[in-house]
């Protein structure tokens, strides 16, 4: 990332400056200059622009290069532009009208005000990516682009701005651009994540992070990438790393002279990933650098955003009061820009501010009127928080049944396998909602067994399994046969379990054919586990070639999932997050009801595997200065192996 704001010349316009050949450096900036735009490259514009502007004067500036003057000017009337993109496609330059419509957009959503003027610049890039040919796969990645930027601040809609995102990714492939590929990267993830596909934007984050290191990389695109990363990061639950990468993007000597946006965007994020670690005055100190900026600009959309996350951060300390007046400002303000995005997410959190100021019926009242307008624009994350906050609100009141139906709406609205947002909550939320809704219920908000899956399966402890919305007690087992099959195909991993394999250690004493027709048997009553007289059975366990197998986008198994935090956590770059979500699985030893020795082996696999996670996962914590809750966990540790020293030390630790 360049630590200068203002780049160097390039050497070949260094040496017709040196030659005083400044038709020649005009001529080639024409040329040079379009795609730097495409690719945002402000700064190597600017830095080239300033030397032609001071020898000839604006008024020997040829077109294109008058444009760029404009483009990257945020204080440029739009009326110029407009009158400029006209001229421009009646005399056939398509090229320079792209960058035109891009600055047309750009220019409105710099200046946070308006945007319903974005319409006549969304159709005309659309006009442009019609002549086909004519257009290049850089323009055409530019203008896709920037019709995303307009679905996503102009109409409100995260899965149609998901789309142009998308178009723009395949066409910067097509043009080899690193920098607009890791803008992708950058404002797909963002819509993804209001869409509740929290794992897809922390897939393609990590996938793109190596463009960062590229030398030819946009330093402004640099930026949208981490401003994204660090508010991913947060969301995500991991709110420390996503203050540090905020913080020293914020710390760049030339982020207060970036374009608005970008501006906002640190900040802003940086002030959401604060909430949970920071005092008011800290909080107070980052909004004065961007009122002093927002205010004076009238810049609606941003200055609703400052509100936004200040509302945020101040109900991560308890301020509930002042949260509760910047999520009003929030909406006020947001309204002045007419952008949606500004109104639906104050929206959410000026519920939670009801809540914590105790007004249980305005918010549910507010929480109900919303529930639907967010599903409906593709805000789903905020759909699903907010069932959750309706959850809790009849779970405050004795009504459990109406908490567990707002729960189950809250995971009808995730994408199938994520897990439930704690949105603006702190982690005792979630925990606290799931112990009053779930007593006893290991499986709780669905994210120790495996989310929003069809068939959800506890092993830890004793053997549990929901199938749809029936609970199997255990005369629901047809045997004990049945209960130990499941069990044998968990503990071989669940995936192409060999028929042999099973046979062999359940019916170690029948021959072939009979192990194998117990197999069978016991298989059918298995895979009929939870349904109703006549009722078809879900095919969430398939045998193919002589393999039996879960089928994992139906089933969800505490023990597995444990296992595979674990290998991911040694995979990670921060294993912390990881070793947490797999120490909360383990609610129990293995099938402790159950006495037999290939279940008592798994199990002191298990649990070794459980306090070697624990071990590691405090030390990290410890060397973070995060000691709250350390001991809990040590203590819950010992209760499975009593004598381990490492433990005791770590303890007194």
């Amino acid at each position: 990332m360049p630590e200068l704001l203002i780049e160097p010349i390039k050497l070949e316009y260094q040496h017709l400056l040196d030659k005083g050949d400044f038709s020649g450096y005009a001529a080639a900036l024409c040329e040079d200059g379009p795609r730097w735009w495409f690719e945002m490259e402000t700064l190597a514009i600017l830095a080239h622009l300033r030397p032609l502007m001071a020898a000839a004067g604006s008024g020997d500036i040829p077109p294109r290069l008058q444009l760029l003057s404009l483009a990257i000017n945020p204080a440029t009337p739009i009326e110029m532009l407009d009158e400029l993109y006209l001229g421009l496609r009646l005399g056939g330059d398509l090229e320079a009208a792209a960058m035109c419509a891009g600055a047309g957009v750009a220019n409105i959503w710099d200046s946070g005000a308006r945007y319903s003027r974005y319409q006549v610049w969304y159709e005309r890039l659309g006009e442009l990516l019609a002549e086909g040919p004519d257009i290049s796969p850089l323009m055409a990645a530019s203008m896709h682009g920037f019709r995303g930027l307009v679905e996503m601040t102009g109409h409100g809609t995260p899965l149609a701005a998901e789309k142009s995102y998308r178009d723009m990714s395949r066409q910067a492939e097509k043009a080899g651009s690193a920098s607009l590929r890791l803008f992708f990267a950058a404002a797909a993830a963002y819509s993804l994540l209001w869409q509740g596909r929290l794992t897809e934007a922390e897939v393609l984050l990590t996938d793109m992070a190596p463009l960062c290191a590229l030398p030819e990389t946009s330093g402004v695109c640099k930026i949208y990438y981490q401003t994204t990363l660090g508010l991913t990061r947060t969301i995500c639950g991991d709110a420390q790393t996503g203050r540090a990468v905020l913080e020293k993007i914020v710390g760049l000597p030339f982020f207060p002279e970036l374009p608005p946006p970008v501006f906002y965007l640190g900040y802003g994020h940086l002030l959401h990933a604060m909430a949970d670690s920071s005092t008011e005055e800290e909080i107070d100190r980052i909004a004065d650098k961007i009122r002093q900026r927002a205010v004076p600009e009238q810049n609606y959309f941003h200055h609703s955003y400052l509100h936004f996350n200040l509302g945020i951060a101040y109900l991560g300390t308890a301020a509930t009061k002042k949260a509760h007046v910047h999520s009003k400002e929030a909406i006020r303000i947001g309204e002045l820009s007419e952008s949606p995005i500004s109104v639906h997410m104050p929206s959410f959190l000026y519920g939670q501010s009801l809540v914590d100021l105790n007004h249980l019926d305005e918010a549910r009242g507010h929480f109900l009127d919303w529930l639907d307008k967010w599903a409906e624009t593709g805000y789903l994350l905020l759909a699903a928080a907010g069932a959750l906050e309706l959850s809790a609100i009849a779970a405050r009141r004795g009504n459990i049944d109406d908490a567990r139906k707002f729960h189950d709406r809250a995971v009808a609205y995730m994408p199938q396998g994520e897990r439930l947002p704690c949105l603006f909550r702190g982690n005792n939320f979630m925990t606290e909602l799931s112990a009053t809704l779930f007593p006893g219920d290991r499986e709780g908000d669905g994210e120790m067994v495996g989310g929003n899956a069809a068939v959800k399966i506890t092993i830890f402890g004793s053997l549990a399994v929901k199938i749809g919305e029936h609970r199997v007690y255990d005369r629901g087992w047809r045997g004990r046969g049945v209960k130990k099959l499941l069990a044998a195909i968990i503990v071989y991993g669940g995936e192409k379990v060999a028929v042999e394999k099973l046979t062999d250690l359940l019916w170690p004493d029948c021959d072939g054919d009979r192990a194998y027709s117990n197999l069978k048997m016991a298989l059918s009553r298995l895979r009929r586990v939870g349904c109703i007289k006549g009722e078809a059975a879900l095919p969430w366990l398939v045998m193919k070639q002589g393999r039996i197998s879960l089928v994992r986008s139906l089933c969800g198994v505490d023990s597995l999932l444990f296992q595979e935090n674990l290998a991911r956590a040694g995979q990670a770059a921060d294993p912390l997050p990881f070793l947490r979500t797999a120490i909360a699985r383990y609610q129990g030893d293995f099938l402790e009801d159950i006495e037999e020795d290939w279940i008592i082996n798994h199990r002191n696999l298990l649990r070794r595997e459980y306090v070697r996670a624990v071990t590691e996962c405090v030390k990290l914590r410890l060397s973070r200065d995060e000691e709250a809750d350390c001991l809990s966990c040590l203590a819950a540790a010992l209760r499975r192996e009593h004598l381990n020293e490492e433990l005791y030390a770590l303890m007194m630790k």
